[in-house]
């Protein structure tokens, strides 16, 4: 097995990190009989973090610790459960849009919407993982803390270890039209790094003749062009040192795109990451993933050492998730294990770093990521084998999809007490489609019975 020391940059001026302080509730309560209560978190009770209360939070809510193994969906309803986890989603967390779609809040106040639901709740697993699937959209809003693709990591670590020349990302005056009308294709535009057509169309629109909408679109393109050029200039600085130190910049960079976001001490105690490690080919082509499309020149040692540098960096901030796994299937178990021995090794340095959340499954509908059989039926074997591997299993935790949808009517109150009994027994977390409000209705209803 490869190991590798990990750099840190000790010297980014436009990366500097913003720690956020944040809210959190207690531990779950019961009354003296033992029945479930829905509670408001007093001012002075023990919170699994310390961090103050901003203004305009709504206090959190606290869950009973049997329920608050449920994963919830994140909403603007309100108020939160302090003591329970949330899957928060990009498109909705942007607002809404005006008329010519594109959010109506910039990307300031995009993530300050993110940092107010982050402080509230115990945990918000977001999904930040390539180019189009983060916080900040490069196209529709200014961004933030954009993310350099994480396997443009990959392709840099493959020209190091081959010793070949790298182009860079073309670097053009944001107001200088006809400099970006040259760039013909978005080759011309990424270099060597893995091309986006669309954001090269957006970027290299004519302002002349452009509505404002589409102006609007076109500066905040070639803005996140031109960070993304800047960032990438840092890794491809460390070629001549190798690949391990070119892995080791880009993983720094991508995991200080992180704090810079969301604060480091949010980072640390409340936000989890999501990173598709096991795409379908369909992620593959919208840019998930570790491997890059077309280059043949990159190899699987590449892309190990892409990835366990990546991860590894980000779990030095905290929790992080890897998606998604039929353990149904003993390949995918296999590949499971494999990256979880590689990032998490039972005789690794003791301590340092967060939990990997593993999210499994059992067998999905065809052509689906979303429908199909959760992980329950399959849990305890899979447990086992991770068991027997060279893992340190105390820094991994299980999530079960997909999504339970509990039955209406009279039987959703024993659905619901029979989720929370066998996410218990099982050890696991399970995602469940509520909100909220629906969960809050639930527990005041659970309580009555």
């Amino acid at each position: 097995m490869r190991t590798h020391r990990l750099r840190v940059l000790s010297c980014l001026p436009y990366l500097l990190i913003m720690p956020l302080l944040g809210t959190i509730a207690p531990g779950a309560l019961a009354d003296a009989s033992g029945a479930p209560q829905v509670v408001v978190a007093p001012p002075n009770a023990q919170a699994p973090h310390n961090s103050a209360e901003r203004p305009g939070d709504s206090t959190p809510l606290v869950a009973p610790a049997p329920a608050a193994r449920l994963v919830l969906s994140a909403s603007d309803e309100g108020p939160h459960f302090g003591n329970v986890y949330y899957e928060a989603n990009n498109p909705a967390m942007r607002g809404p849009l005006d008329d010519s779609r594109l959010p109506v809040a910039d990307g300031e106040d995009i993530a300050a919407r993110w940092l107010r639901f982050a402080r509230q709740v115990g945990g918000v697993f977001v999904l930040r993982d390539s180019l189009f699937s983060q916080q900040d959209h490069p196209v529709k809003h200014p961004a933030r803390a954009l993310m350099m693709p994480p396997n443009w990591v990959t392709g840099a670590v493959s020209a190091a270890r081959r010793g070949v020349a790298f182009s860079p990302v073309k670097v053009l005056p944001v107001q200088d039209d006809a400099a970006w009308a040259r760039v013909a294709t978005p080759e011309a535009l990424f270099g060597d790094f893995a091309p986006s057509e669309f954001l090269h169309r957006e970027a290299c629109r004519p302002l002349a003749n452009a509505t404002p909408a589409q102006k609007r679109r076109t500066m905040n393109a070639r803005a996140a062009v031109l960070s993304l050029a800047q960032q990438s200039a840092l890794m491809l600085d460390a070629l001549p040192e190798g690949p391990l130190a070119v892995a080791e910049v880009g993983a720094d960079l991508i995991a200080r795109s992180d704090t810079r976001y969301f604060g480091a001490e949010l980072r640390r105690s409340r936000v989890i990451p999501i990173f598709v490690h096991n795409p379908t080919s369909t992620e593959v082509l919208e840019g998930k993933g570790m491997r890059v499309m077309d280059n043949p020149h990159i190899s699987e040692d590449d892309v190990e050492l892409a990835t366990t540098a990546i991860y590894s960096r980000r779990l030095l901030d905290g929790d992080m998730a890897l998606e998604r796994y039929d353990i149904s299937q003993p390949d995918e178990r296999a590949k499971a294990i494999e990256i979880l021995t590689r990032i998490l090794p039972r005789d690794g340095p003791p301590g340092e770093g967060g939990f990997v959340w593993l999210w499994v499954t059992g067998p999905l509908e065809p052509g689906s990521k979303l429908r199909g059989e959760n992980a329950s039926a399959y849990i305890e074997a899979f447990k086992q084998q991770v068991a027997a591997a060279a893992i340190d299993t105390t820094r991994v935790r299980y999530l079960s999809k997909p999504r339970l949808e509990l039955p209406p009517g009279k039987s959703r109150r024993g659905a619901f007490a029979m989720a929370v009994e066998q996410t218990n027994a099982l050890d696991l977390w399970q995602s469940i489609d509520m909100n909220s409000t629906m969960f809050a209705h639930m527990l005041s209803s659970w309580n009555r019975d």
